[in-house]
C-alpha cells in the first residue's frame, strides 16, 4: 500500500473521497417530506379549532407570522428546538405535532432533546472504533458541528436531524430520546 493511500478500513468509512455533508434541502424535498406535510395540517387544524386569526395563532405558539406562513407552506425546515417550543405550547409531544405514533414516546423540551443528540452521537462515536475524522466524514458534519454537537448546543433542523439519524442507524424519535435505543445483546 503506497503511502498515500488510506488503509482499507478508512476506505470503507469513506475517506480518501469527498465528504458527504448533511444534505441541504430543496423547496421540492421540503414540500414532499412526510413530516412537513403532518406539520403544516397538523397547525392548520389547531389554529381552526382555535377561532384565532393566523397572525395571533402564529403569536400564541411563538413563532412570528411570516415563519407561520413558510411552516404552511412547506416551505420551512424547523429546528428542533423551534419545533419543541410550538409543540410545547400547544401541549402536544413533537411526535403528534409531526403526525407521529410513538408508543410510549416521551414528551421532551427542546434543550433535553439537544442533550439527547449529544448522547447519542457520543454513544455512536465510541462504538464505531473510528477516529474522529473518519467519523465526522462517515455522518456527513464537519469537527466544529461534531463539538457542537457532543456539548449538547446543537439544534438541527427536522430533516437534517432525521437524515443524521439515519446515518448513525437510529430513528430520527430515538436520536431525540423520544423513544428508547434497543440495546444490543
Amino acid at each position: 500500500m503506497s503511502l498515500n493511500q488510506p488503509s482499507p478500513a478508512k476506505r470503507a468509512a469513506g475517506v480518501g473521497r469527498a465528504p458527504r455533508p448533511l444534505p441541504k434541502f430543496s423547496a421540492a424535498e421540503r414540500r414532499r417530506s412526510p413530516y412537513l406535510i403532518a406539520l403544516a395540517a397538523t397547525l392548520i387544524c389547531y389554529e381552526q379549532r382555535s377561532g384565532l386569526k393566523k397572525p395571533e395563532f402564529a403569536e400564541t405558539i411563538g413563532i412570528s407570522e411570516s415563519q407561520y406562513r413558510s411552516i404552511r407552506r412547506k416551505a420551512s425546515n424547523p429546528s428542533i428546538i423551534q419545533l419543541a417550543t410550538i409543540a410545547g405550547k400547544l401541549r402536544i409531544p413533537l411526535f403528534t405535532l409531526l403526525g407521529v405514533d410513538v408508543p410510549g414516546g416521551k414528551k421532551l423540551s427542546g434543550l433535553k432533546m439537544t442533550a439527547h443528540i449529544a448522547l447519542v452521537v457520543g454513544r455512536k462515536f465510541q462504538e464505531s472504533g473510528l477516529d474522529r475524522i473518519v467519523f465526522v466524514k462517515k455522518i456527513g458534519v464537519s469537527v466544529p458541528q461534531f463539538y457542537i454537537m457532543l456539548d449538547g448546543r446543537s439544534s438541527p433542523m427536522l430533516l437534517v436531524a432525521d437524515a443524521l439519524a439515519t446515518r448513525l442507524g437510529v430513528t430520527l424519535w430515538q436520536l431525540l430520546g423520544v423513544s428508547p435505543i434497543a440495546e444490543k445483546r
